[in-house]
């Protein structure tokens, strides 16, 4: 079996600290064979777990590119995998469905996510994404050429087009509040839009793992819907 490692995107500091506590009695509040999950947090820096590493880095837009290069370099020294799927603090996963989907990838050169079409197209971090193991070793081996000065998913996205890496759709959906109900926006596989007020309505889906319920600023609406989620996908 492949394994994938779940590399969450993490902070110390409130409110987002909520937020790895919500992950960890959810969607990760129970094993699923060839998962692993590790959230990683910049300053201030505590002993390391094993499920939570700290770099020395301050917690801004403009070093999460450094961030994700040590966190990378610190996986493929300390942990065995095959993919890291690379999420956020406001990220549901369904482990389950994701095992699954990662069965059906190529061994090598796959970077997977949502395309957003640009000047130069790039994947949106918003949207999560895969990397197989090869592309995460590139990544460091050609570090020098990271762009700090352009957001973290840019940069990432750009580095790899430059080493010859293609893209590859992934999949995600994005929970979002409509005012009085929520809506489901699908990207990759089956790209579905629909409303509802019953969470069981999510059940339709098919083979959605990565679910975004990230509402600016508003990390106890981020903490709600993933207890929602837990209770009708786990």
């Amino acid at each position: 079996m492949k394994k994938v490692l779940i590399l969450v995107l993490s902070s110390n500091k409130h409110p987002y600290d909520v937020m790895i506590d919500t992950q960890m009695s959810t969607w990760d509040s129970f094993e699923v064979d060839g998962t692993q999950t590790i959230f990683y947090c910049g300053d201030p820096v505590k002993d390391n777990t094993d499920k939570i590493i700290y770099f020395p880095i301050k917690e801004e837009y403009s070093t999460m590119g450094h961030k994700a290069l040590l966190a990378f370099d610190w996986c493929l020294n300390n942990k065995e995998f095959d993919y890291i799927a690379r999420v956020h603090s406001s990220t549901y996963v369904d482990k389950k469905e994701l095992i699954k989907f990662v069965q059906t990838l190529p061994e090598n050169n796959v970077f997977a996510g949502a395309i957003v079409k640009d000047k130069k197209d790039f994947l949106w971090g918003g949207a999560h994404f895969i990397l197989s193991k090869d592309v995460v070793q590139k990544i460091i081996d050609n570090k020098q050429s990271w762009n700090h000065s352009v957001m973290e998913d840019v940069a990432m996205s750009h580095l790899v087009s430059d080493l010859g890496i293609e893209f590859s759709e992934g999949r995600s959906c994005s929970i979002d509040n409509m005012g009085t109900t929520w809506r489901a926006m699908c990207y990759g596989g089956e790209k579905e839009c629909f409303l509802f007020n019953d969470f069981n309505e999510l059940k339709k889906l098919n083979n959605q793992f990565f679910y975004r319920v990230k509402q600016d600023g508003k990390r106890e609406v981020d903490k709600y819907l993933m207890e929602q989620l837990f209770n009708v996908l786990s």
